[in-house]
């Protein structure tokens, strides 16, 4: 059944032709397993056109009955996600220009992630949890930087099971990284640049 803020994502195995389920955060023994039909990012009105006319439903999900002042909040915090890595700097923008706050990055990615929760959204994390990662390198922060950093590799892998990350390259590439972090974290090239 399709949700807007579902509970599992589908995953399409071309070679053995075959789909599979996997869960995005846990599911309670009595919760219905709910995937999305539709993008997640769209406001409620083109999410709810898409599906009546692909597949002749009107979504009934807790993102879709929400009181109207709520369900602008909603759309409003989906647009703002989709638009998030174009509209904010980046790290190695931050890193490198003294003039940005010292903590705008962690507090912007922080809201980032506060808004995925809010949404009933299970991805995107990994990258804006890396981010924050590096941030608390930047700061010096060893104990900070070693255990976010775990936590985006984890962030990583999960988004990599779930079929959300791109090529499988890439994502071995950044969980390597991030455990070089944990494992040594004083080695990474922006380790205490902005202490």
């Amino acid at each position: 059944r399709h949700s807007c803020a579902p509970n599992t994502a589908y995953i399409w195995d071309r070679s053995t032709f075959s789909l599979s389920l996997r869960a995005g955060r846990r599911i309670t023994a009595d919760e219905e397993i709910t995937i999305a039909y539709v993008p997640l990012m769209r406001p409620r009105v083109a999410r709810q056109l898409l599906l009546r006319s692909s597949y002749g439903f009107n979504c009934t999900c807790t993102a879709c009955v929400l009181p109207v002042s709520e369900s602008v909040a909603s759309d409003q915090a989906r647009i703002e996600l989709e638009k998030w890595w174009e509209r904010n700097v980046s790290f190695e923008q931050w890193l490198a220009d003294d003039e940005q706050p010292r903590d705008a990055l962690v507090l912007a990615h922080v809201r980032a992630l506060t808004t995925l929760n809010t949404e009933g959204l299970f991805a995107p994390r990994a990258r804006h949890l890396e981010v924050i990662a590096q941030c608390y390198g930047a700061f010096g922060m060893r104990e900070a930087f070693v255990k976010q950093a775990g936590e985006a590799a984890e962030a990583w892998r999960s988004e990599s099971v779930l079929g959300m990350t791109g090529s499988r390259e890439k994502v071995e590439n950044r969980i390597e990284r991030c455990a070089r972090w944990e494992r040594d974290p004083e080695k990474a090239a922006f380790w205490a640049k902005r202490s």
